[in-house]
């Protein structure tokens, strides 16, 4: 599923760490989400093509 996340470049500091979780909701319900944390953006993390692999949370009908 494609995302786009928008940020001012001008308040990351690169001798920081960022990381990326993400979670599906439905009817605010969370259906999936992340197992676990990716870094981003500093300290040799990409930026661009991330992948965020979910794991189901909610039970199939």
């Amino acid at each position: 599923m494609p995302f786009k996340i928008f940020f001012s470049p001008t308040l990351i500091q690169v001798s920081h760490r960022y990381l990326a979780r993400t979670s599906i909701s439905v009817d605010g319900v969370v259906w999936a989400e992340s197992a676990e944390a990716v870094a981003v953006l500093t300290q040799g993390a990409s930026s661009v093509a991330l992948e965020l692999p979910v794991k189901r949370v909610v039970p199939l009908r």
